[in-house]
């Protein structure tokens, strides 16, 4: 059944009259195929989506195109990746419109750092004219980029290459953000060091200590270790001051208020001694000191809503009891059999005897897929709505353990593929633009991804 589920979804591409999304729909084949390290197969994806974008304007094609690059990377086809894309600087660079070419270019310096060619990449950001896409984008991602795959040297380059005037202040905060989002704060903090302006300083370390919803107590903790080592050492009064006034607020996340307290004591300490007249629109005495004011709020609330803050904490513990609960029974998986059985109804020619199944389905959006393939359709139904419940019903299909049932699912949702003709657009709708192609492609990628979690490597 895979095989013939995946040999559909490919003989579906002629209801997808625009040869871009079609390409859409290869790419998310062959990067599925890339995944499981089936580079052959990526490849015949590969260039059924080339084949498909020779089809439109240049204009509209370097998007995809740029992705055909970096699945042609994953597939063991660097030399070929590296034409196309030196191809797509070539037209980069030719693009008379400024605002243009620096997107273009953008976009090119992008592609080549994240295929691993970050000298490539430098390059071409250098000659990107506008400054906010060359400094706060290209130069960005290539940061991002080099710390994330653990390429520290390629950001000590970069650091030598860029204008110490200012590009070099700005390239330093990225980077020490980046070292510490990445685990790195010993990195982060040695590289706030060497910001020469106070503001930038008292950014980053903002930055540095915004919450992330995936790190850890133990990260964080090292993190405020690592900024304290740094305070210690910060010469500008209202730095150190503001530096410690944002130290208190993860302090407080984690219900340290005696800590967080002794820090803004601290920090109040440090910035009544400033004189009124020390620079820095973020670090002058005022500001620090209305900052500081603020964060004693912040923690009074945090102590006066403690007790509160336990309630809430039992409840929610009985509603994740109650949720678990839940979940242990098979409503999910009965309803899926039900859509099945409308299925097997309907093929029998037995309509009454489906609908009667169709009724019994307590989710909304299987209920609906139930009572399409009965041939009655819910509501009168925006193409939007439709598609998005559909996709919701790959995901359901792709989380059964029985991989055959999961399959039947798709299949019943491929065979939905036609119906989206007769769906209406939504008033404010472009009609100019080829919505239902673009929706028809959104709803195949999902099957895609749903199939090639259930055929996982047997595929």
């Amino acid at each position: 059944m895979g095989l013939s589920l995946l040999s559909e979804i490919t003989s579906a591409m002629p209801a997808i009259p625009n040869p871009e999304y079609r390409a859409e729909v290869y790419l998310a084949i062959a990067n599925q195929f890339n995944q499981n390290a089936a580079r052959e197969d990526a490849v015949e994806y590969i260039e059924q989506a080339i084949h498909a974008l020779a089809h439109l304007p240049k204009d509209l094609s370097t998007f995809w195109e740029h992705k055909v690059v970096k699945q042609l990377v994953k597939a063991g086809q660097q030399s070929q990746a590296e034409k196309l894309l030196a191809e797509l600087l070539d037209r980069a660079r030719a693009n008379e419109n400024l605002e243009n070419r620096s997107h273009d270019l953008l976009d090119v310096s992008t592609t080549y750092v994240e295929i691993g060619l970050f000298d490539e990449a430098v390059q071409v950001a250098q000659t990107i004219e506008d400054e906010y896409q060359r400094v706060f984008r290209a130069f960005d991602e290539i940061v991002d980029c080099a710390i994330k795959n653990s390429e520290y040297q390629q950001v000590e380059d970069l650091l030598a290459l860029v204008d110490p005037e200012w590009e070099q202040g700005v390239v330093l905060q990225e980077a020490a953000a980046a070292y510490a989002f990445y685990g790195q704060p010993e990195r982060a903090f040695s590289l706030v060091q060497q910001i020469s302006f106070p503001n930038g300083r008292y950014h980053t370390l903002r930055n540095i200590f915004l919450p992330r919803q995936k790190q850890s107590r133990d990260d964080l903790l090292c993190l405020l270790q690592e900024g304290e080592v740094y305070v210690a050492s910060e010469i500008h009064l209202g730095v150190k001051a503001q530096a410690l006034r944002i130290m208190s607020q993860p302090r407080m996340r984690l219900n340290q208020f005696d800590h967080a307290r002794s820090l803004l004591e601290e920090a109040r300490q440090l910035a009544e001694g400033m004189s009124l007249d020390e620079p820095g629109k973020a670090v002058c005495r005022e500001v620090v000191l209305n900052d500081i004011a603020n964060a004693w709020g912040e923690l009074n609330r945090h102590m006066t809503h403690q007790s509160d803050d336990r309630a809430a904490a039992e409840r929610t513990q009985i509603a994740e009891t109650i949720g678990e609960a839940l979940a242990n029974n098979n409503a999910h998986i009965a309803n899926l059999q039900r859509v099945l059985q409308v299925q097997s109804w309907v093929q029998q020619g037995s309509i009454e005897e489906a609908l009667a199944i169709a009724e019994q389905i307590t989710e909304a959006y299987l209920k609906d897929l139930a009572l399409r393939l009965a041939g009655v359709s819910p509501k009168a139904e925006y193409l939007d709505d439709v598609v998005q419940d559909l996709q919701k019903v790959c995901v359901s299909a792709s989380q059964q353990d029985d991989a055959d049932t999961g399959l039947a699912i798709l299949q019943q949702v491929m065979a939905q593929l036609p119906a989206l003709e007769n769906c209406i657009t939504r008033p404010t709708v472009d009609l100019s633009k080829d919505f239902r192609s673009a929706y028809k492609a959104s709803l195949l990628v999902s099957v895609v991804e749903a199939y090639f979690q259930l055929a996982n490597t047997d595929v």
